[in-house]
């Protein structure tokens, strides 16, 4: 036990550093480009994400080894199926709450995204409905800009909507790493079912 522990890295160990790797040199930049806005702290959702990711990766290894071959390639290529489909399903709601639950400032056009609530303040929501052709950028600047958000949208909806945009995206990433993982373990045990040596 001593002597084989020392000098050399475990296989599954190098191949969780590679798929890591590999996952984030390809899609680090679009997943960070994804991100929630600033305000919603990306890179708490970013890191939670990496992490879960992570975990998700450590426990397909674990318990990928104790499955025979053919049962393991069939299995993860199923998990791979349903986990496919949950990455279109966060992709769906992550991209329904940024359009409705985010606006950019101080034009339409900026880059920058702000948080909006899921719920309007009744003073805006009689102007919103008074001026049906102003789009919701306008509207925070009628009502005093970002230092006024407040008076457009109540504090706890601001809040919630923080809350399902950084859940949506951590969702998003986990179910997107766990398909190319459930992938890779079954691309690999369609390689052969001998021992890496």
């Amino acid at each position: 036990m001593n002597g084989e522990g020392q000098g050399a890295v475990p296989p599954v160990l190098l191949r969780i550093v590679q798929i890591v790797s590999f996952l984030f040199a390809a899609f680090g930049g679009f997943l960070a480009n994804i991100a929630p806005p600033e305000e919603a702290s990306p890179g708490f959702a970013v890191g939670l994400a990496s992490f879960l990711s992570l975990c998700v990766l450590l426990y397909i290894a674990a318990i990928s080894k104790d499955l025979p071959p053919r049962k393991h390639k069939r299995r993860w290529l199923v998990a791979a199926g349903i986990a496919f489909a949950g990455s279109v399903g966060f992709a769906a709601w992550y991209s329904t709450l940024l359009l409705h639950h985010t606006f950019r400032y101080p034009s339409e056009t900026s880059p920058e995204r702000y948080v909006a609530g899921t719920e309007m303040t009744s003073a805006a929501r009689d102007y919103a409905q008074a001026n049906p052709g102003r789009s919701t950028t306008a509207i925070v600047k009628d009502f005093g800009g970002l230092e006024r958000r407040e008076s457009v949208w109540t504090a706890s909806s601001i809040a919630l909507a923080t809350q399902l945009l950084t859940g949506a995206y951590v969702g998003l990433v986990v179910c997107f790493a766990a398909t190319i993982f459930c992938l890779t373990e079954g691309v690999l045990s369609a390689r052969g079912s001998a021992p890496p040596g």
